[in-house]
This record gives C-alpha cells, sequence and structure tokens, in this order.
C-alpha cells in the first residue's frame, strides 16, 4: 500500500474516531454531571428486568426516641429491629442483609449469626462499642434487597454482610419483553440501564411503574408457595430460568457497587445447601418423550426404587439406564447420589446430589450457575468472598453437607450460625476491622452462655413449629388460597414458570 493512501486511511478512521468521540461528549458531560450532583434514579426505575407498585423503607425514624426500627406493618416478613440514631461517635455499625437465613429462620434473630457476631465482637474487642442489625426478609430476593441496600446506605454503616442466592424462583414474574431478545443484547441493555443519562429522561416521562414493560411486583413478597397447590405452578422452562439467573447476577452487582461507591466495606458469603438430606422438592418425567420411551423410563425409574438395600450395583445400572432416557430427572439424580454414596464413590455421589439439585423443577435452593456468578462478581470487584460452603463440604463427612449443620434444605442449625459468626469476626480481623484483645475466647465463651440462658422453652418451641410449618410450605401445602379476582392477583401469574 502507497504512503498517499495509507495517509488517507488514516484520516479517514481518524475523523470517524473524532467524529464518534464529539457525538457522545454531551452524553458523557451529562453523565458527570448528574454523579457530582448525586441525582438518584427512583426505585422503580432501577431495575430493567421488573417494576414495583411502591417501595417502601424498612426503617422508620423515631427523633423522639433517637432511634431507627422496623415497623410493625413490616414485621410479617422481618423481625423487631432497631438502632440509634444518629448514630454514636464511637460506634462500629454493621448490617446484615438477605433472605429468612439471615433473619435465622426456623428460630429467630436471637439465634442467628448476626447476634452470635455482635456477642463475638463485643469479646473480641470490649474497648469499642458494636452494633449488629439484622435485616434479614423472610422469602427476599435479591431484587427486593436493592431498595434496603440503598436505605441502609444513608445510616452510616461500617460494614455491610450479605448473604443471598436461594430466594430468586419464589415469585413468579413474567420476563417477555426479555425473552424476544438475544442475551447479548439484554447485556449491552443493561449496562446501558445503568446511566444516570438515561435512568433521567425514564423518570420524567415513565416514572409510572404501570408502563413499563414485564412484572410489576406486588409492594410485598407474593411466593408461589404461600398459596394452597404452589408447587404445582412449577414448571419446567429453561430460557425463563436463565433469565432469573441474568437478573440475580444484575442485582447482585448493583448492590455491591452501590456499597463499593459508598466507601463502605461488603463482606460476601457463599450461601450452603443440604445436598445430600434435602431430595428434589419437584421431579417431572420430559414431556418430550413418546409414549413408548415415557413407559419405559418409568419401569426403570420404579424398580430403581423398590430394589431392597444391598442392590446398589443393580440400582445403580438401573437409573443409568432412566438418566439416559430423561438426563433431566431431578428424582433420579437424587436416587443416584444416595446409590453412589453407599458404593463410596463420594465424589460422583456429591455431583449427583448437586445435578439433582439443579435440575429440580422447584429450586428453592441456590443453582450452581447462580454460585458461580457471585464467585465472578466477588472477584471482579475485589469483593472479600466467605468460603462458607467451601469451608461446610470439608468439614462435612466425605464433603456431602447434609443434616449435620443443617435443618433443612438451606437453614443453618445454632451451632452452623455460631461457626458462620466466628468465620465473620476472622474475616474482619483479616481486614483489620477488628483487633482481638487478651482473654477474649473466655469472654466469648462467657457471652455465649449468658445469652443462650436467656432463651426459654418456648423460644425453641416456636421453632421447631416454624420447622415444620417450612416443611410443609415446600411441599405445596400452605393454607392460603389464591385470590380469584384478577385484579388483585399478581399480574405475574399469567406467566408462571
Amino acid at each position: 500500500m502507497t504512503a498517499p493512501r495509507i495517509t488517507s486511511l488514516y484520516r479517514s478512521i481518524s475523523f470517524r474516531v473524532a467524529t464518534v468521540i464529539l457525538s457522545l461528549t454531551p452524553f458523557l458531560i451529562c453523565e458527570g454531571l448528574l454523579r457530582l450532583a448525586d441525582w438518584q434514579p427512583p426505585p422503580q426505575l432501577d431495575d430493567p428486568y421488573l417494576g414495583m407498585r411502591e417501595t417502601r423503607p424498612l426503617f422508620v425514624r423515631q427523633p423522639a426516641q433517637k432511634s431507627a426500627v422496623i415497623p410493625d406493618s413490616r414485621q410479617l416478613l422481618f423481625r423487631p429491629e432497631s438502632f440509634t440514631w444518629p448514630k454514636p461517635e464511637d460506634e462500629f455499625r454493621v448490617f446484615c442483609l438477605g433472605g429468612s437465613t439471615v433473619q435465622g429462620r426456623p428460630f429467630a434473630i436471637e439465634t442467628a449469626f448476626s447476634t452470635w457476631l455482635e456477642l463475638s465482637l463485643e469479646a473480641y474487642a470490649p474497648s469499642r462499642s458494636w452494633e449488629v442489625i439484622n435485616c434479614g426478609g423472610v422469602s427476599y430476593a435479591t431484587y427486593r434487597l436493592v431498595p434496603i441496600v440503598r436505605e441502609i446506605l444513608q445510616y452510616k454503616p461500617d460494614l455491610l454482610i450479605l448473604y443471598t442466592g436461594h430466594n430468586e424462583f419464589l415469585e413468579d414474574r413474567s420476563y417477555a419483553h426479555l425473552k424476544r431478545q438475544p442475551t447479548i443484547v439484554r447485556n449491552i441493555q443493561n449496562q446501558l440501564s445503568r446511566l444516570r443519562v438515561v435512568q433521567f429522561p425514564q423518570s420524567l416521562f415513565n416514572g409510572n411503574t404501570n408502563n413499563q414493560p414485564g412484572t410489576t411486583l406486588t409492594t410485598e413478597v407474593d411466593a408461589l408457595l404461600d398459596y394452597q397447590g404452589g408447587l404445582a405452578d412449577y414448571h419446567r422452562d429453561p430460557e425463563w430460568q436463565q433469565t432469573v439467573i441474568e437478573h440475580f447476577q444484575y442485582n447482585l452487582d448493583k448492590m455491591l457497587q452501590l456499597t463499593l461507591q459508598a466507601g463502605i466495606p461488603v463482606i460476601l458469603i457463599d450461601p450452603v445447601s443440604n445436598i445430600k438430606d434435602t431430595p428434589p422438592f419437584k421431579s417431572v418425567v420430559d414431556t418430550n418423550l413418546s409414549t413408548e420411551q415415557r413407559k419405559r423410563f418409568e419401569d426403570l425409574w420404579s424398580r430403581a426404587r423398590n430394589l431392597p438395600s444391598g442392590s446398589e450395583a443393580n440400582q445403580q445400572d438401573l437409573l443409568r439406564q432412566a438418566l439416559d432416557l430423561d438426563p433431566g430427572h431431578a428424582g433420579a439424580h437424587f436416587l443416584m447420589g444416595r446409590v453412589q454414596e453407599n458404593l463410596r464413590h463420594y465424589d460422583l455421589a456429591k455431583a449427583s446430589y448437586l445435578r439433582a439439585k439443579d435440575e429440580d423443577i422447584c429450586p428453592l435452593r441456590m443453582l450452581e450457575p447462580m454460585h458461580n456468578a457471585l464467585r465472578a462478581i466477588a472477584k471482579r470487584l475485589d469483593v472479600p468472598l466467605l468460603e462458607l460452603r467451601r469451608t461446610w463440604e470439608a468439614q462435612a463427612r466425605h464433603g456431602l453437607i447434609g443434616d449435620e449443620l443443617m435443618l433443612d434444605h438451606v437453614h443453618p442449625n445454632i451451632t452452623g450460625h455460631q461457626q458462620i459468626a466466628q468465620m465473620l469476626v476472622e474475616q474482619m480481623t483479616s481486614l483489620s476491622l477488628v483487633k482481638p484483645e487478651d482473654g477474649w475466647n473466655n469472654r466469648q465463651k462467657q457471652r455465649y452462655a449468658k445469652h443462650l440462658s436467656t432463651l426459654d422453652t418456648a423460644y425453641f418451641a416456636r421453632g421447631k413449629e416454624r420447622l415444620e410449618g417450612l416443611r410443609r410450605w415446600t411441599q405445596g401445602r400452605s393454607g392460603k388460597l389464591k385470590p380469584t379476582d384478577d385484579k388483585s392477583a399478581n399480574p405475574a401469574r399469567a406467566a408462571t414458570p
């Protein structure tokens, strides 16, 4: 290529680049001005996947008492909680956010890791003032936690702890406006939706959530399993599931970005699931099988389940044949895991148990792609990750997490909550947020014992009752009737997962 042609090509490219930069300059200036002015979008415009009819603050300020409290109107899904406001100068304030695990269910805050964390911090460094505030909401998913993160940032937290991922599939919402778009287009739109220069005109001309595409959620959680026969509303829908996972990633990234932009440290916990002692909540045979294939699967599946103990080799062969026909049958994967465990093929058993969890038609436990996304986001944003799942896998017999530290499918027992608190204190120590003072071990044991002595038998009895109610809930046996009036029903019910 001759020198004049190279020069001409260079000028052409330079002109086009300069044109693009000049075209973008007004938008970049507006973006910078909106950020300098600290303009924040209304919550309903902050999520490209869905909207909410109304967002209410979790805490209400009480100037006369110099405090902020969770009002009675929010205590159906949250426990009573309060803290001093304005914040005392010498106080180190921690907020714990998530779902019912954070709340300590099936018990309550009194035995949740947030309480053990506060007791431990008081034992570690009694010369400081510590306050740990529990913001665990029953059935709360990430899209409902984002407004709470925004809210608590105004209360001058010194640390935010986030434990979330199990509740993303509880509420029905339609992503019809997104399903027609390729994933790459959705990802580009998600990135653009973060810009203030995009959000500001939306707030002026599209402030009504009823005009938003997709689902507009009710003010408070409206879980499918809260209704009689709720389990029947779950169906296999890989496309819907993938969009839920993308929505989880978007909101997790959003919460962490908000916290980091405010200069607040955050610890992200990798959640745990009971994979060994919790069968799938719903398994279905692939509807794409022919009548003959279905009969063949049902025969293999029935024979595998009814073989007596000691027939693991035959069971394994039958299950392999069944899974060749229907690779997505959650129940068959779970039984295969049990057979492999009995055969002492523990790595294979773990893989089968995890596959059973991920193939569950009613996914009440965090999926593996979501764990992977959580880890990737933590690494990308350089957020400390508490390796709870890996730690408990190392503790569990043969690496299979089961009932030893879990009360049900996702909720740790009280010993488990104490372990989480201890791991958090150690993480805070490594981050130089707390410095252990001499004698902390004895002080911690004394504080734990004293606190446990304040809990009467009625507290533990209520926990056991809630556990039984939770088990009925996971089986679709709640007593609440579905709304019959279309206007009062969740608009998302027209498109169940």
